[in-house]
């Protein structure tokens, strides 16, 4: 799962281009995030490999070799793609097949979400399995 904040920018790897039936695209891919809970989504244009003075190096690009791809999103960006705190669905295609599909969770919108991550922490200290049965 990939992990985004909101606040600031964001540097992720994705492995898209061994698990491609295609060749990934030289120039550039669509991006669809839909929000699991709101079905709200958006499409961007992702860059591939663009030249340094490209103004599109300053909100969302990808550079990629031949066995993985490293993505930059401006925090811009991530604010108009992930409105809502939560889980999001991506898409990501290069127009006519889908080359990556995966669930992506955003943070950073809700104020009172100090932890992003439920921590569960054991009562039992002997790590012995119980069923609990509710009556």
């Amino acid at each position: 799962m990939v992990y985004i904040n909101v606040t600031q920018d964001n540097e992720f790897v994705l492995n898209i281009n061994n698990n491609s039936r295609s060749p990934f695209p030289e120039d550039e891919v669509g991006v669809l995030s839909t929000h699991i809970l709101s079905d709200y989504s958006v499409n961007r244009t992702c860059k591939i490999n663009p030249p340094s003075g490209d103004p599109s190096t300053n909100i969302f690009f990808a550079v990629t070799n031949g066995r993985y791809t490293e993505f930059w999103m401006s925090q811009t960006t991530a604010s108009e793609m992930f409105v809502y705190d939560g889980e999001y669905d991506i898409t990501i295609s290069n127009g006519n097949e889908v080359l990556y599909n995966g669930i992506w969770k955003a943070t950073g919108n809700s104020e009172t979400e100090e932890n992003p991550f439920i921590q569960y922490t054991s009562d039992n200290e002997r790590n012995d399995n119980y069923i609990y049965i509710e009556e």
